[in-house]
């Protein structure tokens, strides 16, 4: 029997019932639901890796609806196994949990590689283990200026030629894409907040560096982030834009569907 999907797209007020195939606006959160807390896992692990081959914009969380607050730590468990973030429960999702959930930066790195293996974005686990490098050096410093000026070495030559033999951007692409991500998801944790006091405590002069920023790499601005939920649709649109910048060509405006940055839908599998 097929898992049950559920789909709500930004601003995610609700959820509403939706099927495996359909093509879903950048950002649109995609809920697995278990019928049981006995659900067959085998299952729910081989369908999360190919939903996010087919929908890598789309951040995944697991729906159980019979869950009671005591199940949690389990399903966690569980969800953290498959790389997913947030864990729904009861007959309705709790919107404060779902944010608090999708923007958590403990793990991130963890599960934005395990993310870009599954979609397909990172060619092998090789990849991963060299990437997952550089995004450590980045979440342990609060500031970009201060993670790129303490490892210049990760941008030398020779890692650079590395990087580039595993197709993947540079190092130093990898670091200002970790920290500026870390900024996207504390302005999302924070979407209530005005933006100028939010942008001088995450130590930008004023909001139009903080946007200018996040337009470069994530090609979104703030007001456009605040509207979605996690990682996901940020790390896509990076390795979209990074792919079409190697082939000399224009990034998308964000309200274009989006599509893998290898061209063709969801790679074939490995």
């Amino acid at each position: 029997m097929a898992l049950s999907l559920y789909c709500s797209p930004p601003p995610h007020k609700s959820f509403s019932v939706t099927s495996d195939g359909e093509t879903w606006p950048l950002g649109t959160l995609v809920a697995v639901q278990l019928s049981t807390l006995d659900e067959d896992w085998a299952r729910v692990a081989d369908a999360v890796p190919r939903l996010r081959r087919a929908s890598p914009a789309s951040p995944l969380v697991l729906w159980a609806r019979a869950a009671g607050p005591d199940d949690f730590v389990e399903l966690g468990r569980d969800a953290a196994a498959l790389g997913v973030r947030a864990v729904l429960a009861g007959p309705e999702p709790d919107p404060a949990v779902l944010r608090r959930q999708l923007t958590d930066p403990v793990g991130l790195e963890t599960d934005v590689l395990r993310w870009a293996l599954d979609a397909g974005l990172l060619a092998s686990p090789r990849a991963e283990a060299e990437v997952r490098v550089v995004m450590e050096i980045a979440m342990r410093h609060r500031t970009l200026a201060s993670a790129t000026a303490r490892h210049a070495d990760v941008a030398d030559r020779t890692w650079r030629h590395h990087f580039q033999r595993l197709l993947l951007p540079p190092p130093r692409a990898w670091l200002n894409m970790a920290r500026a991500l870390r900024v996207a998801l504390h302005l999302q944790r924070n979407c209530a907040r005005p933006l100028q006091p939010l942008a001088l405590a995450l130590g930008y002069s004023d909001v139009t560096v903080l946007s200018n920023q996040l337009v470069r790499i994530f090609a979104l601005r703030p007001g456009e982030i605040r509207r979605l939920l996690g990682f996901e649709p940020l790390v896509f649109n990076w390795f979209r834009n990074a792919a079409l910048a190697a082939a000399g060509r224009r990034a998308p405006s964000s309200t274009e569907p989006p599509r893998h940055p290898r061209g063709r839908g969801a790679p074939p599998a490995r």
